[in-house]
């Protein structure tokens, strides 16, 4: 069973660029995610919802398993990023490069869509995939929320949206 007020905070989702849950194993970090996503469903919000695993530090991984689930929601969102996932020899760190594009893509979205990532502490805090994350965070797009659950790492900006009242 949810807190009333644990639950009540779905409807700060999408306000701020980030809403963090941080919690031990088996303290319903996912079960919570489910239920703010279905409070979400019901005023018509777009979410999408990916379970992080290991692969996902690899940016190009996590960029074409975050495109194929914000489809879901939004058929037409993700050119810009389909493109940038198309791998350049000379590039040494391809999430930059994707990370743009997503932004691109979020920004011209035909609605807001927020993004819920379980399991973040799956990804090493310097890996691609991390700082992909990291990077869309910083960026504050109004068109982009997210809602992130870890056991305990957490990406590097939020310090500061907590100090800049960003954070739910």
């Amino acid at each position: 069973r949810i807190r009333p007020a644990l639950l009540a905070r779905a409807d700060s989702i999408g306000m701020l660029p980030l809403a963090l849950v941080v919690a031990p194993t088996g303290s319903g970090k996912s079960t919570l995610l489910a239920a703010w996503r279905r409070r979400l469903a019901e005023r018509d919000a777009a979410t999408a919802y990916l379970d992080l695993s290991p692969l996902h530090a690899d940016a190009s991984v996590l960029a074409a398993d975050l495109l194929e689930v914000a489809r879901h929601a939004l058929p037409a969102f993700g050119a810009e990023t389909t493109a940038a996932l198309t791998p350049s020899d000379a590039e040494a760190e391809p999430w930059r490069r994707i990370a743009r594009a997503w932004q691109i893509d979020a920004r011209t979205a035909a609605a807001p869509l927020v993004v819920f990532l379980d399991n973040f502490h799956e990804l090493a805090t310097d890996s691609p995939g991390a700082r992909l994350i990291d990077e869309l965070l910083r960026a504050r797009i109004p068109q982009l929320g997210f809602v992130v659950a870890s056991r305990g790492s957490v990406p590097p900006v939020v310090a500061r949206l907590r100090s800049d009242g960003a954070l739910v």
